[in-house]
């Protein structure tokens, strides 16, 4: 534990560094620390504990300890510091061991969105460590020596560069001279620590090019996939020659690399060779958002090979789907792409441009249907530990996004971002049932709700200041007074159903109370002779899903909005409810229309346009437009990914039930079109793999579903059973056809 650590260590590597302008883009080269230390005997349970402001590689005896990248995750590092623990045996020895260490700028330190370097501390880049060998201990206590070395400078937005003219070779082997190396420096560091449950960064695939086109001394590759990774690049040539490599996510029409949308961020990693044989270079503290990559050579040099590392943290997977319809699995596909490419140690909205912030109300919207691609318990649990501090930090309001870095841009208490901290660990509770996640958070929760009474509703009892509401909608725009109170009637909706969940009646007395008064204070005020204010799609989306308005009140009328327009019009928030809320009122057939439409705009439009992750906008391009606007325009955005859920719990019908939490029962209600005509899928709920298949026959539809011992199955089927078969746990069922049919 870190909370009786006397000695953080790190080094100044350029005096000459100006720590003044925090507008560089490159910050000082990584400092190699080496500590050598012997042991008497070898314990088979070593292990080494690390602590981080920046991102580290840990080294002993010439072994890579943590095969990873950008290690550590992202902290509120003006009031936390997370601490990974490694076990170790099988790199230690007897007599002289090494420990080696390079440091990188990492969150802590790298450019962050338009604040620049060092948002949370200033250099010089500190780590603490503890090495426990039986009763040996080997810690930080400043008698460590650095040195500079091949990496020259790193930057999660601009890149990293590595010149092999300052390798210092296998530095933490024991038989490594050390000459020339210096002193670190020691410092306090007065953070909270928490051990880690987050699993570390990986590469979790490798990635070929599909294509490579040669232009003179520049080469572009395409591997056919958009996401966040790094290249690892063999080369050989000329002592100082060097290699620029430039990431993108599409193509200009004359087909060179389309970067305008990186805003400020380079996205660019500089090799420059040593001159020996063959020469490898992969960076560890940096990643890029890309599809396509530009290398460019200066000087003498040959490519030997290059291929992508493929970066996510590394999740457990969950659950998988195989559609018969080639649109609708190219969609599912482009949604696991676009988490994977942002599940990277926080919920990032994109991963390419200047930005990379842990956004709420992307996470919060995408919570759901995350949970049906990996198990997210760790992931999100360190997040809601994030916002924890962030509330501390803003006087219990929560950003909209955490850790928060934007002050002089303070929204802390945005409806659909902020309201995060509420819904995140409810639904933390109904997909894995475990109670901690409400009572860790239940006190935070109740103080943002505080904050929200005190700054945002009205005497009126109304929200009305101008929100980012149901953001990036097209066509429509919903009024900002509508959208926060119906999602401020949400909150208080669901702080009541907690309240009961952990046996506090009281206070879930009072939330329905305000609940009641919200629901009637909204329908007074902006419910007026049939129609909501603005009169959109999402109002009735919003005000159906959260109980402002009964089925009979909001169907005609969203119905009628979707045969006017012809097509969608929602933005991030209520297209998360759209195709649910169709489903429930026997409307599948809409739904099922909206995700098959190949027209703008339209999920189908993305992938039309050569999408392989969803936008950022439903016009993100357009055929006959071009390039939406550069300011905020991103090729890898999972808000939209929303539908996967629907396909999940509408499709192959099988969804959580909330009064029965952690799939100790699921909801089955699968909803057929005869589009579709065949789908298989699986989850790996907390009690075991569901798994569903179904087939349009001549006969009938034929379902078949396999459920976990002790899992209770509650049925909901609209279609009429023809037969039926129940053999233990796998229930086999033919359907009639009769509620499968196109619109």
């Amino acid at each position: 534990m870190l909370q009786d650590c006397k000695t953080w260590i790190g080094a100044w590597t350029d005096p000459q560094y100006d720590i003044s302008n925090r507008y560089q883009e490159f910050g000082m080269p990584s400092p190699y620390i080496r500590k050598e230390f012997l042991l008497q005997e070898i314990t088979s349970d070593a292990f080494l504990e690390v602590a981080c402001l920046g991102v580290y590689q840990i080294y002993l005896n010439g072994h890579l300890v943590n095969d990873s990248y950008l290690c550590q995750e992202v902290d509120e590092y003006r009031r936390t510091v997370s601490s990974h623990r490694f076990e170790v045996s099988s790199y230690l020895q007897k007599g002289k061991n090494v420990l080696g260490i390079v440091l990188g700028d990492g969150w802590y330190a790298s450019n962050l969105s338009y604040v620049g370097k060092n948002a949370f501390g200033p250099y010089p880049l500190k780590v603490w460590y503890r090495l426990t060998n039986g009763t040996e201990i080997i810690e930080s206590d400043g008698k460590e020596k650095w040195h500079d070395g091949e990496i020259r400078a790193s930057d999660n937005q601009n890149g990293e560069i590595i010149d092999h003219r300052f390798s210092l070779g296998d530095f933490s082997s024991p038989s490594y001279l050390a000459k020339g190396w210096k002193q670190v420096e020691t410092f306090e560091v007065p953070l909270k620590e928490i051990p880690s449950s987050l699993p570390l960064v990986c590469a979790f695939q490798t990635d070929k090019p599909i294509t490579t086109k040669h232009n003179g001394k520049r080469i572009q590759f395409d591997f056919g996939q958009n996401c966040a990774g790094v290249l690892e690049v063999i080369a050989k040539g000329k002592k100082r020659a060097s290699l620029i490599v430039r990431h993108g996510e599409v193509l200009n029409e004359d087909g060179s690399l389309y970067t305008d949308n990186l805003r400020t961020a380079k996205a660019t990693d500089t090799f420059v060779l040593s001159g020996e044989k063959e020469e490898t270079f992969l960076p560890r503290f940096t990643f890029h958002g890309f599809r396509y990559a530009e290398i460019e050579i200066q000087g003498e040099a040959e490519i030997i090979s290059v291929v992508r590392k493929d970066l996510s943290t590394d999740l457990q997977p969950a659950g998988t789907l195989k559609i018969a319809t080639p649109l609708l699995q190219k969609i599912a596909d482009c949604v696991y792409w676009g988490a994977r490419s942002n599940f990277l140690a926080q919920p990032t909205d994109c991963p390419q441009r200047d930005e990379r912030l842990g956004w709420t109300g992307d996470a919060e919207i995408f919570f759901g249907t995350s949970t049906y691609l990996f198990d997210v318990r760790p992931f999100f649990g360190h997040y809601l530990q994030t916002m924890r501090d962030a509330i501390d930090l803003q006087s219990d309001g929560v950003p909209v996004f955490v850790p928060y870095i934007l002050p002089d841009l303070l929204r802390v208490g945005e409806p659909g971002w902020s309201d995060a901290i509420i819904f995140i660990p409810y639904e933390l509770y109904v997909h894995y049932g475990e109670k901690h996640f409400l009572e860790d958070n239940y006190p935070y929760m109740e103080r943002f709700y505080r904050y929200m009474q005190r700054y945002e509703v009205g005497k009126n009892g109304l929200l009305e200041r101008k929100t980012y509401g149901d953001w990036l909608s097209v066509d429509e725009t919903l009024p900002c007074p509508v959208y926060n109170t119906a999602y401020y009637a949400e909150e208080v909706r669901i702080l009541a159903k907690i309240s009961h969940i952990l046996g506090k009646e009281e206070r879930a007395a009072y939330y329905e109370s305000e609940y009641a008064k919200t629901k009637a204070i909204f329908r007074q005020a902006y419910y007026h002779d049939g129609k909501i204010l603005g009169d959109t799609q999402s109002a009735y989306v919003f005000a159906y899903r959260f109980g402002l308005l009964s089925k009979e009140e909001a169907k005609p009328n969203l119905l009628r909005k979707l045969a006017q327009c012809g097509r969608l019009t929602t933005g991030f928030h209520a297209t998360k409810f759209l195709l649910p809320v169709l489903s429930e009122w026997g409307k599948e057939d809409i739904a099922y229309s909206l995700l098959l439409r190949k027209e703008y705009p339209s999920w189908g439009y993305m992938i039309d346009c050569g999408a392989t992750t969803l936008w950022e906008r439903w016009d993100s391009y357009r055929k006959d437009k071009g390039f939406n606007d550069v300011g905020m325009n991103s090729f890898n955005h999972y808000a939209f990914g929303t539908c996967l859920e629907w396909m999940y719990e509408t499709m192959l019908g099988i969804a959580p039930e909330e009064d029965e939490p952690g799939f100790t029962a699921v909801h089955i209600a699968p909803r057929f079109d005869p589009r579709v005509p065949e789908l298989s899928g699986y989850y790996d709920s907390p009690k075991g793999r569901i798994e569903v298949s179904y087939r349009v026959q001549d006969d009938g539809i034929h379902y078949e579903l396999h459920l976990p011992e002790g899992v209770k199955p509650h049925f909901d089927f609209v279609n009429g059973i023809l037969s039926s078969q129940r053999q233990k746990r796998v229930y086999t069922y033919v359907f009639t056809k009769e509620k499968c049919k196109t619109n």
